[in-house]
């Protein structure tokens, strides 16, 4: 960090002054605090980082960009059988990314996501959603053996970092709330829920690019079917609301209004 900031003031003290200011923008989030003090993560930080998007504040892309680092493009860089498996038989990174995002919103909505997986289990959860025990089988060789996106607990299995988890289930929930958007409100209801709401909607705008949908998921969140004025005035989804009205990434001021409105 302090060798970027050097390079670009070739003063050393700026450079350190600089360094430690962007490293406090994340000593507040322990989940972020703990993917920056990684040497591989923390060079996909800086590499997430651009003029218009600052982190932690769209810490979506980071999420989005290590994911697939880990899986396709370092994994490849690093390996000749990435994606392969012994039989030579190519895996898809995207069918296998799909999967254990659907597989971890399962998870989520089970109040098990952050714990360790039997292995088997995790195998009998992605065999259902791929449809094929050689198609998991392929995808845990991916996902453990070549991108250590998940590691091994003894005989079970979690994600490297949490934060992962959190936002590959983020990514389903996205998905399925496209149709069914009151699926945002049955997530609502613990504080990694929360977190994985404001994820699904910075994701959304952020990644996906698809400002309605998200306007859609913001809407839910103050609709009359989440609980009636006073339950939005006093309770979690009107807190959830604020953060993601407050949120830098928001294109329009509409949802801000309604919730000016919704407020009084």
């Amino acid at each position: 960090m302090r060798r970027r900031e050097w390079l670009r003031s070739r003063d050393p003290r700026v450079a350190a002054a600089a360094a430690d200011a962007w490293l406090r923008r994340f000593a507040w989030r322990d989940p972020m605090s703990a993917l920056v003090r990684q040497p591989l993560l923390l060079l996909l930080t800086l590499a997430a980082e651009t003029p218009d998007r600052v982190l932690p504040a769209e810490r979506v892309h980071l999420y989005e960009r290590a994911i697939r680092a880990l899986v396709i493009h370092w994994n490849r860089s690093r390996r000749l059988d990435a994606l392969r498996r012994p039989n030579d038989t190519v895996v898809d990174p995207e069918a296998v990314l799909r999967a254990i995002a659907r597989v971890a919103l399962w998870l989520h909505q089970h109040g098990r996501l952050g714990r360790p997986v039997h292995h088997r289990e995790l195998h009998r959860l992605l065999a259902r959603d791929l449809g094929d025990p050689t198609a998991a089988d392929g995808a845990l060789e991916v996902l453990v053996d070549q991108a250590g996106l998940l590691e091994r607990v003894g005989e079970d299995l979690r994600f490297w970092h949490t934060t992962f988890g959190e936002y590959l289930a983020a990514t389903a929930l996205a998905d399925a709330a496209r149709g069914q958007p009151w699926r945002l409100l049955a997530t609502a209801g613990s504080s990694q829920g929360r977190e994985l709401v404001r994820m699904t909607i910075s994701l959304a705008r952020c990644v996906q690019h698809d400002g309605d949908l998200a306007s859609r998921l913001f809407d839910q969140l103050l609709a009359p079917a989440a609980g009636g004025p006073w339950t939005r005035m006093f309770g979690a989804l009107v807190r959830l609301a604020v953060d993601a009205a407050g949120l830098q990434y928001w294109q329009h001021g509409r949802d801000v209004r309604r919730l000016e409105i919704i407020l009084g």
